[in-house]
């Protein structure tokens, strides 16, 4: 039995740029349901009022001059692709007013994904994602495993473009909860093109005594970048630094659902403004 909900892969998509050409994809995302009194957007189950959002990293949503969404297919399996503009309520992203904190949204619209088949979930507020305030709830420490979801490497070739899986596990989260840090550091190895994408984790079926067992799968933030170390080479002759290498640590910092609700309230203040 898989770990990881079918939903949840359903709900993250590839990002790409229509003037890169045959090679467009430059980033991850995914998409977010914010419970609403009054949707603009649609509804979610069990009759839910849900409100769309895309999400990925202000450094992705900066780069993008006339970007493309890309989406398995209800249909024929096939992924169908399709201009940002056409599914988006707005023109702009709103990112973090923090610029220290890589997040940015743009509302999406129901109609226009349904009429190209586009095969879409997404991460619900409250039931499958949680604040760092519910994680510390539910017994979330270093040790607990997960998942990060997205499109290491551009790799989205191929007639479906499925999502690519890497397992992690959350190394540093203490510090998070004591100062209300907007990242958590987890143990994983991402690469350009998982920039972007969603950090969940998964239920524990083996816990031990003194912990708290994790009975569902939850997104717990967002992917932003590895943490680079670097290895300096250091002259013979004269003693002197020559060059640095810089090579990728293997751990990851994630901004936190927290990170992605404070966007979304930034979003919504500019558009009653």
């Amino acid at each position: 039995m898989s770990l990881l909900p079918p939903d949840f892969i359903d709900s993250v998509v590839a990002i790409g740029d229509l003037i890169r050409g045959e090679k467009p994809w430059v980033g991850s995302g995914f998409i977010y349901g914010s419970l609403e009194k009054e949707p603009e957007s649609g509804w979610g189950p069990e009759g839910k009022r849900v409100t769309l959002w895309l999400v990925t990293n202000r450094h992705v949503s900066e780069v993008l001059k006339d970007p493309i969404i890309r989406f398995d297919s209800t249909t024929n399996g096939n992924a169908v692709q399709i201009n940002l503009k056409k599914i988006a309520r707005t023109s702009h992203w709103s990112s973090h007013p923090d610029p220290s904190i890589d997040v940015s949204v743009i509302q999406l619209l129901i109609e226009p994904l349904k009429e190209i088949n586009a095969k879409f979930k997404f991460f619900e507020e409250g039931s499958s994602s949680a604040t760092l305030g519910e994680l510390k709830s539910l017994g979330v420490h270093e040790g607990n495993g997960g998942f990060i979801l997205g499109f290491p490497l551009g790799l989205v070739e191929g007639p479906t473009g499925s999502v690519i899986a890497k397992k992690t596990s959350i190394a540093r989260i203490r510090n998070a909860y004591e100062n209300n840090s907007p990242t958590i550091l987890v143990d994983g190895s991402v690469f350009p093109g998982n920039s972007g994408g969603p950090a969940v984790i998964h239920p524990e079926p083996i816990v031990i005594q003194g912990t708290t067992p994790i009975e569902k799968a939850f997104l717990i933030g967002i992917v932003a970048s590895y943490l680079p170390f670097q290895d300096i080479a250091v002259s013979q002759s004269t003693n002197r630094p020559r060059v640095v290498f810089e090579e990728n640590s293997g751990l990851c910092n994630v901004f936190t659902v927290d990170c992605i609700h404070q966007v979304i309230d930034f979003a919504k203040n500019i558009s009653l403004n």
